[in-house]
């Protein structure tokens, strides 16, 4: 599996598809090989005042190919999840908030994926076309 690692973002992303899809470890040959584009854009969604941000809208969006063997695509998908977080005064309470925020996001991100995999491995997503 390869997440395009965008800092601690990807490596919290491909930790989520790794539990998510290999439970028990790697169980022999793969398959499939699955490769993750990840972006987190962030934008201010609450002002106060004094011009500050309060409330920060993180999200994360990812793109991914499923590749088999012969590295012939064999099934792509997207998933996007978004959440805010809190600005506060304190740095170290703003900085759980934000990193609270995007282990749950980048765990909603690694489900929907595992969901989408499993729909196309189970016959009910249309492959996609050759590229």
């Amino acid at each position: 599996m390869k997440v395009e690692r965008r800092a601690r973002s990807g490596q919290i992303l491909r930790n989520h598809l790794l539990e998510a899809l290999t439970p028990r470890g790697l169980q022999g040959g793969e398959l499939y090989t699955l490769s993750v584009a990840l972006s987190e854009p962030r934008r201010e969604v609450s002002i106060r005042r004094d011009d500050t941000a309060s409330q920060i809208a993180y999200a994360a969006s990812a793109t991914f190919v499923l590749r088999d063997k012969a590295l012939r695509l064999a099934f792509s998908g997207a998933s996007t999840a978004e959440t805010t977080y809190e600005v506060t005064n304190s740095e170290f309470a703003t900085l759980a908030s934000y990193a609270s925020a995007r282990d749950r996001v980048l765990q909603e991100v690694s489900v929907d994926i595992r969901q989408q995999i499993a729909m196309f491995l189970a016959g009910k997503a249309p492959p996609r076309e050759q590229q």
